[in-house]
């Protein structure tokens, strides 16, 4: 049964790992509907996530032990939907999903909905991120789980299409009113699955020398040695992967290493005007980002780029280092003192609006130099390097030519051509 609800999976599954984050508040709280005129159970809740869906028809609970005992007293499973405030994919399932009077309506009628939110719960999100991990070899956000009213799940994956979504509710309530049993002996034996990787992990203790040179091995064979990176589109930093090769032997891995963060600094996954990090590349040039920013991802890279800057002595890498961590200073504090998780891929409701620019708007702001180092360091064209369905042709900023280069260019020695690039920065 688990290898047929897999394929099930991969069949209505979207796509990979799907993450994204956002301070503003492009995204506010549902609206209410024709049917849904008053608020449900999650209007009382402090988490924005939660909040977000209080005038959804879909008759959410939030995550309590009263929510499983209504599915036990009815007989029906969980629905689990797991996601954050600043998750671009989270909306979308909300907006064509949760929305969905029909769709709601057969949600509430066949199953007891629960939303969560992973940045609140983090421990019960780890547990069921594995699930969906273990059925699918990937995971990510919103995590559409269904569970037993014993909090087990038997099934689970990401995001899910309008279409595919009903489907799935279809044969998930369908197959636990045919045969229940089977469903709740999958949950035991995944959760049983799950129990036993982590007694092994722990019996394992910390990784062999061995070991680690099977994964150096593993990751070189994924090199892309054109474009940087391990594996193909879509292309996540992935900064473990490049700190294991920078802090072992293998001068051939670490320069693999080195070659790869320095794509991604030259690439559109890094906003070479605010700086910081995009979430991930949907194409193997580092070109085309999913545009979110990230708490976490810029505190991870900013490791991996000290390493690599011990590691090749090369200022370069400080350098960026340096510039993420004005970004999180400058972007990322909150006015009361603590630290926003996360910035939205979209802005006005646009993804990638407020980091592409078009040639007009370039020619428009920057006379002489500063707008023959723009040509100099960037691609930049009339085509542009991206043609958004929204937005036209556009270009996001990539570097094409280094500093002296662009020095060369403009007739001015490196340390005036960076003096005037921060210049055109602000």
């Amino acid at each position: 049964m688990i290898r047929i609800l897999a394929l099930l999976i991969l069949v209505l599954s979207f796509s990979s790992l799907i993450t994204c984050g956002q301070k503003t508040d492009s995204h506010p709280t549902s609206k209410p509907t024709k049917m849904q005129k008053r608020a449900n159970r999650l209007a009382n809740e402090k988490s924005p996530y939660l909040r977000q869906h209080q005038f959804n028809p879909v008759d959410w609970w939030p995550w309590s032990e009263e929510a499983f005992a209504e599915a036990k007293k009815r007989g029906v499973p969980v629905f689990l939907s797991i996601g954050y405030s600043t998750c671009h994919w989270c909306h979308v399932m909300a907006h064509e999903s949760f929305e969905n009077e029909k769709i709601a309506a057969y949600m509430n009628a066949n199953f007891v909905c629960i939303k969560l939110d992973r940045e609140e719960r983090p421990d019960l999100d780890a547990i069921y991120m594995r699930v969906i991990q273990l059925l699918n070899n990937r995971g990510g956000w919103p995590a559409s789980l269904f569970l037993t009213a014993d909090k087990k799940a038997f099934f689970g994956g990401t995001y899910f299409p309008p279409a595919n979504f009903q489907h799935l509710l279809s044969e998930v309530a369908k197959r636990w009113k045919e045969n229940p049993e089977s469903l709740i002996a999958d949950a035991s034996q995944i959760f049983a699955q799950i129990g036993n990787s982590e007694n092994k992990k722990a019996a394992a203790g910390l990784p062999s020398a061995d070991l680690l040179n099977k994964v150096v091995e593993f990751e070189k064979g994924k090199h892309d040695s054109v474009d940087g990176g391990f594996g193909i589109a879509p292309k996540f930093p992935r900064t473990t992967v490049h700190q294991i090769l920078l802090r072992g032997s293998d001068k051939e891995a670490q320069k693999m290493a080195l070659f790869s963060l320095r794509k991604m600094a030259h690439g559109g996954i890094y906003d070479q005007v605010g700086g910081g990090f995009h979430r991930y590349s949907t194409d193997k040039q580092w070109l085309l980002p999913h545009f979110e920013k990230m708490l976490y991802d810029q505190s991870l890279i900013t490791d991996a780029l000290l390493d690599a800057g011990l590691v090749s002595g090369d200022r370069y890498f400080f350098d960026i280092a340096q510039d993420v961590l004005n970004c999180i200073v400058r972007d990322f504090s909150s006015p009361s003192g603590g630290l926003y998780c996360a910035y939205d891929a979209d802005s006005g409701g646009v993804e990638g609006s407020y980091y592409v620019w078009t040639k007009t708007e370039l020619d428009t702001l920057f006379k002489d130099k500063a707008r023959t180092l723009l040509d100099a360091r960037f691609d930049i064209s009339a085509d542009g390097n991206w043609d958004s369905e929204e937005l036209g042709k556009v270009t996001i900023l990539r570097v094409r030519q280094d500093w002296p280069e662009v020095a060369a260019t403009i007739k001015l020695s490196v340390t005036e051509t960076k003096k005037l690039w921060q210049s055109v920065r602000q």
